[in-house]
């Protein structure tokens, strides 16, 4: 099953094999669908996980053979200038997918600036949080520790919190992902208990699903990814985008020495 998170109502397709699933419902009104705070949840930390708590809530609660995550308003399409229901992915094709692949991912996005650079500049992730993020990991995954560095130091991956695997995998990777957000939660909260984090967490997922994917050498299947609220040609001017910033960071790392 692939659930489309959401956290509010929305004009969902009706796709065999998709799902809605209400995000943070716990601290808002029923909008008739699946709830991520039934069960084991994290429901009413939705305003700093986004949508970790209905990650979460799927890893917990689902024991679906093909779990998936996509949103509302972001699915896997035929391609990045889709903008309707028909160019949806089917359930069918992505399953079929992980026959020669782990993992179902959204295809590679490269930024202007080196990772961490473009995550810090973008105001959501204070360079303390970072820090202490790196710290987590040095700790409690020291062998993840190469590629998270790697990543960082790269301008590349796969982003937006949009997956397909099979329970298998995507279950060791809710246990390993939660495990460092946890921890890195307690920590903040210690440190900064003036703080409050919104998002935090939800943003930081993103980027450590590609550390994940690197450290255990996973296949992914890349498969383009189209936000159906956005008009053709916002859509065109994002993946025009995509190729001029592979030359932009090089200029960019010439220019700082990298």
């Amino acid at each position: 099953m692939i659930y489309i998170m959401a956290h509010k109502a929305f004009d969902a397709p009706q796709l065999p094999g998709y799902a809605p699933l209400q995000v943070g419902a716990a601290l808002h009104d029923d909008l008739g669908w699946l709830r991520d705070d039934a069960g084991e949840n994290i429901s009413a930390k939705n305003p700093y996980y986004c949508e970790l708590t209905g990650l979460y809530w799927v890893w917990r609660n689902r024991d679906d053979e093909v779990k998936g995550l996509v949103h509302y308003r972001r699915y896997f399409t035929r391609s990045a200038l889709s903008g309707g229901f028909d160019g949806i992915l089917p359930f069918d094709a992505l399953a079929a997918a992980l026959q020669g692949a782990d993992i179902v991912v959204p295809a590679r996005k490269h930024n202007h600036i080196a990772n961490r650079e473009h995550l810090l500049a973008s105001g959501r992730v204070k360079e303390r949080y970072f820090d202490a993020m790196r710290e987590v990991v040095e700790e409690r995954w020291p062998e993840y520790l190469g590629d998270f560095d790697a990543y960082f130091a790269a301008n590349t991956g796969h982003f937006m919190n949009m997956m397909v695997a099979r329970r298998e995998l995507f279950d060791a990777y809710c246990a390993w992902l939660f495990d460092i957000l946890f921890a890195l939660e307690s920590r903040i909260a210690q440190r900064y208990p003036q703080d409050d984090p919104k998002r935090l967490y939800g943003y930081l997922s993103e980027r450590l699903l590609n550390v994940y994917i690197a450290h255990n050498g996973l296949r992914a299947a890349q498969r383009p990814v189209a936000n159906l609220d956005q008009s053709l040609y916002w859509r065109w001017r994002m993946l025009r985008r995509n190729y001029t910033n592979r030359l932009r960071f090089l200029l960019w790392k010439r220019k700082h020495g990298k």
